[in-house]
């Protein structure tokens, strides 16, 4: 049995560790970010200048071995006097200034500080390179990335039109990982649709050198990770399902005034709070019922404890 002491003391090394990392990551570093840490949870707190900022805040202290579960509140500060226009011509100069994406069209729209992006791109990691990019832009509160990857196709010698399918995608990737030395013993490759699942017992440096060299690849349409060594403070699927739901519940601005409590337990999605009217109401189940669609087959049960409360 663990006891009270121990986790203090684990938590406060943890904490001085985020906080170093943090200081001394050069697009952070002139910040002043609070670190909570209870139990491995980390929370951070603050305030910085762009979006961008803000996610790279969370991949920094995803890095650090240790780190459980992440809640990010930290805010970004934008100038009154950028308007939806100013924003759109940023986002524009830094999708055109992109080498990555010259000859990808995408269509951006700007809805108080929202930006939502659509067109297609050849890969997945053009489609993150363009929500990345966005993200780096002032003013920008939140990106939808609804760039679509089509499916990969190629000609034969006659001429016929190919599909390539899930089992030619898990191939390339595996010439990949064995061309980039990526650990293929201990990683297991699948691929549905075109989305990717990585499922094996790796270090967070690995993993993420696994999901970017299989974002790379044309025809993936996502990529998942699921790794189960929680000693290196990763999750198990059902775990990473729920920790994904989550995330995007609280990037969601039409839901960020809901107080809500969302975590995993013995393969079992929790989420708890109450809305105070049927529009909320509505509005969340439409999001659950999206985000189920993609992660639910991770979870054995899911326990919805939203309540409505009138005032």
């Amino acid at each position: 049995m663990v006891k009270k002491e121990d986790f203090k003391d684990r938590d406060a090394e943890l904490k001085q560790t985020v906080e170093e990392f943090l200081k001394k990551d050069k697009n952070l570093s002139g910040y002043d970010i609070n670190v909570r840490v209870v139990k491995g949870k980390t929370t951070l707190q603050g305030v910085v200048d762009t979006l961008s900022e803000k996610n790279h805040a969370r991949k920094v202290v995803e890095s650090i071995e240790g780190v459980g579960e992440i809640e990010n509140y930290l805010t970004v500060s934008t100038d009154g006097a950028v308007d939806d226009r100013h924003v759109y011509m940023e986002v524009r100069q830094e999708l055109e200034g992109d080498p990555l994406l010259t000859d990808t069209r995408i269509k951006v729209l700007v809805n108080k500080g929202e930006v939502s992006l659509t067109g297609k791109a050849e890969s997945l990691d053009m489609k993150q390179a363009a929500g990345e990019d966005a993200a780096k832009a002032m003013g920008v509160k939140r990106v939808i990335n609804n760039i679509a990857v089509p499916e990969l196709t190629e000609t034969d010698d006659t001429g016929l039109i190919i599909t390539i399918d899930d089992n030619d995608i898990v191939n390339e990737i595996r010439r990949i990982f064995a061309a980039e030395g990526i650990e293929n013993g201990r990683l297991k490759v699948s691929a549905e649709d075109g989305v990717v699942s990585l499922e094996g017992d790796l270090s967070i440096e690995e993993r993420n050198r696994a999901m970017a060299a299989a974002g790379k690849i044309p025809g993936v349409k996502n990529v998942h990770a699921y790794l189960v060594n929680t000693e290196k403070g990763e999750l198990s699927r059902a775990a990473r399902a729920a920790e994904e739901i989550k995330r995007s519940f609280e990037e969601d601005l039409r839901l960020t005034k809901i107080p809500l409590n969302i975590y995993e337990k013995e393969g079992h999605l929790v989420l708890e709070g109450t809305v105070s009217n049927t529009e909320e109401k509505r509005l969340f189940d439409e999001k659950l019922h999206s985000l189920l669609e993609e992660f639910g087959k991770e979870l054995v049960v899911v326990e919805n404890k939203i309540r409505l409360v009138e005032e």
